[in-house]
């Protein structure tokens, strides 16, 4: 696997991750079920990738940017 492939992967791995813990955590669902009932074309997308999400890196740094990113905005938007 080459360097820009594998960076690749633990991008989405980390901004999946974050996002399905907010998903979890802030909105009390699963992130498949809720991009599902707000965007379900995506999902195929998402299923496509999705055992690679589970072997690939993540960014821990990111990770927390990106959860503390979606959970400032949600707050913004739902007082």
């Amino acid at each position: 696997m080459g360097r820009l492939e594998k960076d690749m992967r633990m991008e989405v791995a980390t901004m999946w991750e974050a996002f399905s813990s907010f998903a979890r955590e802030v909105i009390g669902v699963e992130a498949k079920t809720l991009i599902k009932s707000w965007f379900e074309p995506m999902l195929s997308e998402i299923e496509a990738v999705e055992d690679t999400l589970g072997v690939a890196e993540m960014n821990a740094e990111k990770l927390e940017e990106y959860g503390s990113t979606l959970r400032r905005l949600w707050s913004e938007l739902v007082p």
